[in-house]
């Protein structure tokens, strides 16, 4: 009320404004051109400071339709206003590097008025007004004033407003020939620096942007609902509609769809801008390759930092999953369990190297084996365009294959599916043979009896023990970090081949199977089992009637790992690890948040005492 009775002040002083200017003509202009502020500052020079002293011929004729005034009339309004507007839009905190907020009044006018001028409600532009480069300041280190604007059409998907056209602009500096984007920019077309921080609305696509809250709500629907890219476009799709459909003339260059592609673009890139500004550091990616394979590098960073201690819930611990046996003796219990999804990977077993393509059988180290026949065992050439041998019986194999291609498993009459321990007639002879991908075995967690997941690992080959023992180094790499307890359902022949390894990194650790598989899956006469790994064998692990921690936890987060299994079964390897490593990080931030609720006390030991 004080700001518009200053504006009503200054009117009064102009007879033709006071004659014709109406109180919501007044107001509505001041919004309009407070939101076009970053517009506004971008017509004129860089050294120029304060409101420009005239409007652009576009922003005229814009507000000319939204007031239904004069040219006249908007100039004269704007002479006489203008540094007012500007004063008052500083004090708002409006800056040619954010984004107002737009009210649904706003917005049709902008639809009804602006986009055939080149005007839009979201107009994005580059963060600074000069280049970076220290080697491009002119004299008093004043910075190169950039040049070249060059606007774009883009669609912007909002979480309020669904789909909106918009103009996203780039400009260069003459010197060095950077060109500064939004959100980033790009030194010798090869290489895309983007801000530090996170923007308010992610650039997803050359066209397309994102608000930084639709990306974060796709994050957290597959968090705590396993819903897929593809339903998390269509769930916008519901929301939204064709609301502002018929607002994008027809020779837009991206149309207003909300896709699964861009679901999942949108994720990698702005969990990679959180992880970013998490750690204080920028990211940085090639610009010159195709926008799949643009974020590669980044991922397999990231990756390899989350393996072993990287989780940031490593060092968690709390009432359910830590215990003072004595006053200043702490127990510490974890259980580690697989969990059989995977992805596609080489069918040489155990191979670790990535896959050419997805589709490819093989990786480049052991592409040669595509040519030799697909029977387990034989060595001979297969002969194209056949995946087997000229041998009868290995080729008969891939033609009862070929012929029943649409089925999923071989019924019997009776309806059953065949037991597997059952032999067949013709005895172990029939041989065997692999002639789709083979995929990973299993994903092996290491879990805090409380729920927390401290540790992630891909088994390639299968769930080996001594592929047990190393993810166990990798996830407590030091004495102290060793927890007093680790349960685990085949507990007995991980100490086996501790001792027979003569691995003496976990002798202070406790190794008991948990409670349900020790009653369901070990038999009473195994000596060994029953003296190293029965959990009733150590009675701290009892409190009274009842067991110290819960060596089910990681039955029930298996449970809920699980459910991405089919989001994942296509994905490739750096996205596959990056997207279950971001997946247990958000998961984890609810578990200790819910564990805050029931007073567990979550907190963190010292990452460099347990390191130490």
């Amino acid at each position: 009320n004080m700001l518009l009775s200053q504006f009503t002040t200054l009117i009064a002083t102009d007879p033709l404004l006071m004659g014709t200017l109406s109180l919501s003509s007044l107001v509505l202009f001041i919004r309009l051109t407070t939101h076009l502020k970053s517009r506004l500052l971008w017509s004129c020079s860089a050294s120029w400071s304060g409101a420009p002293l005239h409007l652009p011929p576009e922003i005229v004729q814009f507000l000319c339709r939204a007031l239904h005034a004069s040219e006249a009339l908007v100039v004269r309004c704007w002479s006489v206003l203008r540094d007012q507007i500007w004063e008052s839009a500083d004090a708002c905190g409006s800056h040619s590097d954010e984004l107002l907020p737009i009210a649904g009044d706003l917005l049709d006018i902008f639809l009804r008025h602006g986009v055939d001028l080149g005007i839009s409600a979201y107009e994005f532009y580059p963060r600074e007004r000069g280049c970076l480069d220290p080697r491009c300041q002119v004299r008093c280190r004043v910075q190169m004033e950039l040049a070249r604007e060059i606007p774009m059409r883009v669609v912007v998907f909002t979480r309020e407003w669904g789909a909106l056209p918009a103009w996203s602009h780039s400009a260069r500096c003459p010197r060095c020939l950077t060109r500064y984007y939004p959100t980033y920019y790009v030194v010798d077309r090869k290489v895309r620096v983007y801000h530090r921080g996170v923007p308010p609305f992610i650039h997803v696509a050359t066209h397309v942007y994102i608000e930084q809250s639709v990306c974060r709500r796709f994050r957290d629907s597959m968090v705590c609902a396993w819903v897929s890219a593809t339903n998390n476009a269509r769930i916008y799709k519901l929301e939204h509609g064709a609301r502002t459909s018929g607002c994008f003339p027809d020779d837009w260059p991206v149309r207003p769809s909300m896709t699964s592609e861009l679901v999942w673009d949108s994720f990698f890139l702005c969990s990679l801008k959180d992880h970013h500004f998490e750690h204080q550091s920028q990211l940085i990616v090639d610009n010159d390759v195709s926008q799949a394979d643009r974020l590669n590098t980044a991922l397999r960073v990231r990756n390899l930092m989350m393996m072993g201690i990287g989780q940031e819930e490593w060092n968690h611990v709390c009432k359910l999953c830590m215990d003072f046996k004595e006053p200043n003796h702490i127990m510490r219990a974890v259980v580690i369990d697989g969990v059989q999804i995977g992805h596609p990977c080489c069918s040489v077993h155990d191979c670790k190297q990535p896959l050419v393509t997805q589709r490819a059988r093989f990786c480049l180290v052991h592409d040669s084996q595509s040519k030799i026949c697909a029977v387990v065992g034989c060595t001979a050439s297969c002969e194209e365009p056949f995946k087997t041998c000229a041998i009868s019986q290995h080729r008969a194999l891939e033609n009862d294959l070929l012929s029943r291609a649409d089925v999923i498993m071989d019924i019997q009459p009776d309806g059953g599916a065949q037991d597997c321990s059952e032999k067949d007639e013709a005895g172990n002879t029939i041989p065997k043979a692999r002639f789709g991908r083979r995929r990973t075995h299993n994903e092996q967690l290491c879990v805090a009896t409380c729920g927390v997941i401290l540790s992630r690992a891909t088994f390639f080959g299968s769930e080996g023990i001594d592929g047990v023992r190393q993810f166990l180094h990798a996830t407590f790499p030091t004495e102290r970090s060793v927890p007093q307890v680790i349960f685990y359902d085949t507990a007995c022949l991980l100490k086996k081949r501790l001792m027979t390894a003569q691995d003496h990194h976990f002798d202070r650790c406790a190794l008991p199977v948990d409670v349900f598989h020790m009653k369901s899956k070990h038999k009473e006469s195994d000596e060994f089992c029953g003296r190293y790994c029965n959990a009733a064998q150590f009675p701290d692990l009892i409190v009274g009637t009842k067991w110290r921690f819960n060596s089910s936890a990681a039955e029930m987060t298996n449970a809920w790992f699980d459910g991405f299994a089919a989001m994942v079964r296509e994905m490739r390897d750096d996205r596959y690890d990056f997207f279950l490593d971001e997946m247990i990080k958000h998961h984890n931030r609810l578990v200790v948040h819910e564990l805050v609720g029931r007073n567990a006390n979550p907190h963190h030991i010292d990452r460099q005492v347990l390191l130490s």
